[in-house]
């Protein structure tokens, strides 16, 4: 459970107090795209880990990353179709 300890100042003392305050009940902030894209990586990663190495090529298959042959295509610094290998 996380805690923030505030000064809060009483006025007819001169003196300050604490005032805490329990972040797991405070309205949480919307995440950063930063932070949404840590995540998402995160979530990434976890579901790779638990593929085989069949599955991780035939996903690097199915987005165009690598071709059949397990070559890079054109876009990602590979051969073109055309272009010889």
């Amino acid at each position: 459970m996380c805690k923030l300890l505030f000064a809060t100042p009483d006025v007819s003392s001169g003196t300050f107090g604490q005032q805490e305050i329990n972040m797991e009940s405070e309205k949480k902030l919307p995440l950063t795209r930063r932070e949404q894209e840590i995540k998402a990586h995160e979530a990434l990663m976890k579901r790779l880990d638990k593929m085989t190495a069949d599955e991780r090529l035939q996903t690097l298959i199915n987005v165009g990353i690598v071709n059949h042959k397990h070559e890079l295509t054109k876009r990602y610094g590979g051969p073109g179709e055309n272009d010889a290998a």
